[in-house]
C-alpha cells in the first residue's frame, strides 16, 4: 500500500508542462514514486528475467484466499503452459485449449495464507523465472457473501476512443462485464459512478439496457459525468432502484453506505443523514461507497501547493470537504473502509483506522473489477481482467504511454510507462485481505 503521490502522475497527463523549478520538484518526486513502486508492485518483468523466452508483460493480477489470478502476452498467437505449486515443487500444469496472444489463467483450488511459485512456458518450451506469490489470509468467523464492484465505465458507445479511453467499445466492455459478475455468483453488485460519459439519456439507456441482464440487484453509486445532463434525474434512479442519490442497506450483519459526491462534495444536509445513519447501526461493520477520493496526506498536499494548475487538477480529484467528510466517518468506530472511484487507478491507504480504496476504470487500461468476499470478521478483495477485452486494455495502455511520452518529453524519466504502472498500481493495491477489529 503506497504514497498516494500516485495519483499526481495519473494527473499529469491533462497539464501543460510546469515552470522550471516546480517540473525539478516533480521529477524528484517522480523517482521516488518509481523506485517505492518497483520494491513493492509484486510486477514481473519477465522479458528481462528470461530474454529467450516468447512470454512478455506477466503480471501477477491478484491473490485470493484460495486462487491466483495471472495474465500475460506473446508476440504471436501460442499455446502456453502453466506450471505451479507449492514452494519448489511446480506439481501442477495448466495447458491453454488454443492458441492466443492475450493470455489469462486463474489458478483455483488453492490454501489460504501459503506461499506458491509459479512460471510459463511459451510454444517451444522456453520458460519464465519461476515466480512467487502468497495467497490471503481468511479472515476469522463464517463466510457471510460476496459481491461485484466496478468503477468509471464512462459508457459512450458512439463516441470515437481517444488518448486510451475505450470509449467505441465501452459498449461490448460493459456486456463483458455482466458476462463476467453472471459467471461469479455473487450476491450484488455496486458501480462506483460515471455510469455514462456525458450524462444523455442515449447513454443512460443503453446503460439500463445491458444492467436488466445482471442476475444480481445493482446498487449505483453517481458520479459527475452523470450529472452533465438531465437525464440522470429519472434514469439514475432506475437503475438505483432508490428514490434518493445517497442510501444505505444492509446484509447479514454489514453495513453499506452509498454517498453522492457527484458535485465535488458531501452537502451539509446529506452529512446530517449520514450521522444519522452512522448512529442507527453502530454495532454492524460498515463500509462507505462514494465516487471521488476522500484521504488525502501530507505528500498530496505538498503537490496541490506547486501551483494553481496543480492545485485545481489534483483538488479534483478528492471531494472538497474530504477533512469534515473524514471527522464524521473517524468519529465512529464501526466505518471500517471507504470505497472510491473516479481518478482510474488502484490504490490503498490507511489512517486512523480506515482503509481508502481507490479503484481502476473499466473504460481504460486496466479494464478491471473487484469482487469482495466478506467474511463474519471481514473481508478480501481481488482483482479480475475482462478475458475477451485484454486487447483493448494492452491498446488503452499503448495510447496512454504515448501521450504521456510525449506529453512530458523534456522529462529526465520517461513518463507514459510510470503513469500505467500507477494506474495499475502494486499487488497490495489490487488483492488484500481487511479484518476488522474493535476500535
Amino acid at each position: 500500500m503506497k504514497s498516494i503521490l500516485s495519483i499526481a502522475l495519473i494527473c499529469l497527463l491533462s497539464l501543460t508542462i510546469p515552470a522550471n523549478a516546480e517540473k525539478a520538484l516533480l521529477q524528484e518526486r517522480v523517482r521516488e514514486a518509481i523506485g517505492a513502486d518497483e520494491a513493492k508492485s509484486g510486477n514481473l518483468k519477465s522479458e528481462i528475467q528470461n530474454p529467450q523466452s516468447a512470454i512478455r508483460n506477466l503480471e501477477l493480477v491478484s491473490v485470493g484466499v484460495d486462487e491466483a489470478v495471472i495474465t500475460w502476452q506473446t508476440p504471436t498467437p501460442m499455446i502456453c503452459q502453466l506450471e505451479y505449486g507449492p514452494q519448489r515443487q511446480l506439481s501442477y500444469q495448466i495447458k491453454e485449449p488454443s492458441p492466443t496472444k492475450y493470455h489469462y489463467r486463474i489458478i483455483g483450488s488453492l490454501k489460504q495464507n501459503q506461499a506458491y511459485e509459479f512460471r510459463i512456458l511459451d510454444q517451444n518450451g522456453t520458460p519464465t523465472r519461476t515466480e512467487y506469490f502468497k495467497t490471503l489470509k481468511k479472515p476469522a468467523g463464517k463466510y457471510l457473501f460476496s459481491f461485484a464492484a466496478a468503477a468509471d465505465l464512462h459508457c459512450s458507445p458512439n463516441k470515437a476512443s481517444k488518448k486510451g479511453m475505450l470509449f467505441s467499445v465501452s459498449g461490448d466492455i460493459l456486456r463483458e462485464l455482466v458476462t463476467e459478475i453472471n459467471g461469479r455468483s455473487v450476491d450484488f453488485t455496486i458501480l462506483k459512478g460515471d455510469l455514462t460519459h456525458t450524462g444523455s439519456e442515449a447513454e443512460f439507456e443503453f446503460v439500463k439496457s445491458e444492467l436488466v441482464k445482471l442476475k444480481t440487484r445493482v446498487y449505483a453509486v453517481i458520479g459527475n459525468h452523470d450529472i452533465i445532463g438531465q437525464a440522470w434525474q429519472s434514469s439514475f434512479s432506475q437503475i438505483s432502484g432508490q428514490l434518493t442519490r445517497y442510501y444505505s442497506f444492509n446484509l447479514k450483519g454489514w453495513h453499506f453506505i452509498i454517498l453522492d459526491s457527484s458535485k465535488g462534495s458531501i452537502d451539509k444536509h446529506q452529512l446530517d443523514w449520514l450521522k444519522g445513519d452512522l448512529d442507527k447501526y453502530k454495532t454492524s461493520p460498515t463500509m462507505v461507497f462514494l465516487h471521488h477520493w476522500v484521504n488525502r496526506t501530507s505528500v498530496m498536499d505538498d503537490l496541490a501547493d506547486m501551483g494553481n494548475k496543480f492545485s485545481t487538477i489534483i483538488g479534483s480529484r478528492f471531494i472538497d470537504n474530504h477533512a469534515q467528510l473524514r471527522a464524521i466517518l473517524e468519529s465512529y468506530p464501526q466505518v471500517v473502509s471507504v470505497h472510491s472511484g473516479h481518478a482510474h487507478a488502484n490504490l490503498v491507504t490507511q489512517d486512523k483506522g480506515i482503509t481508502y480504496i481507490a479503484t481502476a476504470a473499466l473504460i481504460q487500461y486496466p479494464v478491471s473489477y473487484n469482487v469482495y468476499r466478506v467474511w463474519e470478521g471481514g473481508y478480501t478483495i481481488s482483482t479480475y481482467l475482462l478475458p475477451a477485452r485484454l486487447e483493448d486494455a494492452a491498446k488503452s495502455k499503448g495510447e496512454i504511454i504515448a501521450q504521456g511520452n510525449q506529453k512530458f518529453a523534456n522529462f529526465a524519466i520517461p513518463l507514459g510507462e510510470t503513469i500505467t504502472r500507477l494506474l495499475w498500481g502494486s499487488l497490495s493495491d489490487r488483492s488484500f485481505t481487511i479484518e476488522v477489529n474493535p476500535k
